[in-house]
């Protein structure tokens, strides 16, 4: 397992108990704490603690290990652009996007790839397009770095162009 960072409490936070709680038998791959960034329906900075499962990426809050506030599948996550210079990721996901910060960003980011790897050939899904996409992340615009692509993931997105900040 990668991170091992502790809880309030003293526990790992994949030990913790109202974690093990929530995640119902999924087996843990990352924990530890981010720092959600601001985005368009909230202007602060926040603290969450983001695990990453076999099946899902849950975002917990941190003063409550028992409150998921969201349960993100694999199948639902499409892209992941991020920018090692500043530590920043985000989740480009069916309906929404997750931007983080974390001095851990490539520990997470390689977490996820490997978890979202295995979950495809588990069911037999073909990628066709990008799904780590190195970037400049500055403010809400994403600027593709051409010569960062890890592997491909398909896309249920259509259109061209820029839509919602992602990358096309």
């Amino acid at each position: 397992m990668g991170s091992n960072h502790s809880s309030d409490a003293g526990h790992s936070l994949e030990d913790h108990p109202k974690i093990k709680q929530v995640l119902n038998g999924e087996k843990v791959l990352w924990a530890g704490r981010v720092t959600q960034l601001a985005g368009a329906r909230s202007k602060e900075l926040k603290v969450r603690v983001l695990i990453v499962s076999d099946s899902a990426i849950y975002k917990v809050r941190a003063e409550n290990l028992g409150k998921v506030k969201r349960r993100i599948d694999l199948k639902d996550l499409e892209k992941i652009s991020y920018n090692l210079g500043n530590n920043n990721f985000i989740m480009h996901c069916v309906k929404y996007d997750y931007r983080y910060s974390s001095g851990d960003c490539s520990e997470i980011v390689g977490t996820i790839n490997t978890a979202r790897k295995a979950w495809d050939k588990k069911y037999g899904v073909v990628r066709t397009t990008p799904f780590l996409v190195n970037s400049k992340v500055t403010g809400s615009r994403l600027r593709e770095n051409n010569n960062s692509i890890s592997f491909t993931a398909t896309s249920n997105r259509g259109g061209d162009g820029d839509h919602r900040g992602h990358l096309s």
